[in-house]
């Protein structure tokens, strides 16, 4: 049987699965805005890892946009408490309310996300006006612990 991570951690897995077997680092090369969606948000360290690892990669201009979809609200509230002080996660009674519903991290980060059953969720008119004012997804980052339904 297959190990769950890499020998290197959840980390390393994220950078070998997500991020350099996706070239992102040379989409960028190419592209102003990069668009990720990530399908089984968690706790949003995917997202981190991801940042820090585009950070050396980023020029002036660009901009990363990414988002997470997550079923489990208390996966996403335990991560919001890891988030630094000042910047929040939206959940969806939030979204509902919003006039914007995404959360700029940094001078080029965007990022957005929504909780609750994506089947639903995604059919609301917040968030799907959202997917319509934004460029379309580049890449998709499907957790493997995320269930297909």
């Amino acid at each position: 049987m297959r190990p769950l991570t890499a020998s290197g951690g959840p980390k390393a897995e994220t950078l070998r699965v997500y991020l350099e077997s996706t070239n992102l680092h040379q989409l960028l090369g190419e592209q102003k805005t990069i668009h990720i969606l990530e399908v089984g948000f968690g706790m949003g360290l995917a997202f981190e890892w991801t940042m820090q690892y585009l950070a050396e990669f980023l020029e002036e201009g660009q901009q990363i946009i990414y988002s997470g979809l997550e079923l489990d609200e208390a996966v996403v509230d335990f991560g919001k408490k890891q988030l630094p002080a000042g910047q929040k996660i939206l959940d969806r009674a939030q979204l509902a309310k919003a006039k914007e519903n995404w959360l700029k991290c940094g001078d080029h980060h965007q990022l957005h996300v929504f909780t609750g059953d994506a089947r639903e969720s995604l059919t609301l008119p917040h968030v799907r006006d959202h997917f319509h004012s934004i460029p379309p997804v580049n890449v998709v980052f499907q957790d493997a612990f995320s269930f297909r339904k």
